[in-house]
């Protein structure tokens, strides 16, 4: 493998800190698991596309790198439209609580409050969620970019 320009550098370390909050929220966000299973498949599987692209990205896999970059940064562009989406309905929350209004802000609390009383959320679970968010937003950036070369 040739050596790696800056952009791929960057790229490379957005998405290992990415992955890396993704497994943190996979094994260590109890209520996901048990509030959101659903949420926690797509996250499982979330991870799983992310790897098997990135190692075509880096031409690891037979194929067009361009390819596995518009692919990859397509995924990307969609996770962090699910994430902003999931903290504006306050999901999974207010899909089984009734009682829980959207305009509470449980989502926005819970995904980034950083512990914000009043919410299950932890100073972890938020960090690793904004983490996730930031760095898939600067992956996608640089993989569309990456494809258009």
């Amino acid at each position: 493998m040739p050596t790696m320009n800056k952009p791929d550098k960057i790229l490379s370390i957005s998405l290992l800190i990415e992955l890396v909050a993704a497994f943190y929220l996979l094994f260590f966000d109890k209520l996901l698991y048990s509030s959101g299973i659903l949420h926690w498949i797509g996250l499982l599987l979330y991870i799983a596309i992310t790897i098997v692209l990135a190692l075509g990205v880096f031409g690891f896999l037979a194929g067009s790198t361009k390819t596995y970059s518009k692919l990859l940064g397509s995924i990307n562009i969609l996770a962090v439209i699910l994430f902003i989406l999931d903290a504006a309905l306050g999901l999974p929350f207010t899909k089984f609580d009734p009682g829980i209004n959207i305009s509470s802000g449980i989502g926005w609390s819970y995904l980034f409050g950083f512990g914000a009383r009043g919410t299950p959320s932890l100073f972890s679970t938020s960090f690793a969620f904004t983490a996730m968010l930031v760095f898939s937003a600067i992956a996608a950036i640089l993989l569309l970019m990456k494809a258009r070369k």
